[in-house]
């Protein structure tokens, strides 16, 4: 009864399997066509690499619940790990991100540790 079961099975992946790679099903990727910009994790320094994505959970002092933060990990010249800034992109849609800059010598920015 085993040896049944797992044949029409094994059949039945093969037909799945057939369905997909002959495009009937084509993947939701490509349904995509027009792709917006948002913004720019690209700050007005030019720090470049955008390494660590955090969403602030809960609101604390002048950090919003649903913000995102993107530390850049490089500085202008593409420099490994030499980025001084974190941007906040709030969660409303219509809001200007804005750029928290570091000392240069902090090396907080690489990748978001919290």
């Amino acid at each position: 009864m085993q040896i049944v079961t797992r044949f029409w099975l094994m059949i039945g992946l093969i037909i799945f399997q057939a369905a997909f790679a002959s495009g009937a099903y084509p993947s939701f990727l490509s349904t995509l066509h027009k792709i917006t910009t948002l913004t720019s994790t690209v700050p007005a320094n030019g720090d470049v690499n955008p390494y660590g994505v955090a969403v602030v959970p809960t609101t604390a002092g002048t950090l919003v619940a649903n913000n995102v933060l993107i530390s850049n990990f490089n500085n202008s010249a593409n420099l490994q790990g030499t980025g001084t800034t974190i941007v906040v992109y709030p969660y409303l849609r219509a809001s200007t991100p804005v750029r928290c800059l570091a000392p240069a010598q902090v090396a907080w920015d690489s990748p978001l540790l919290w």
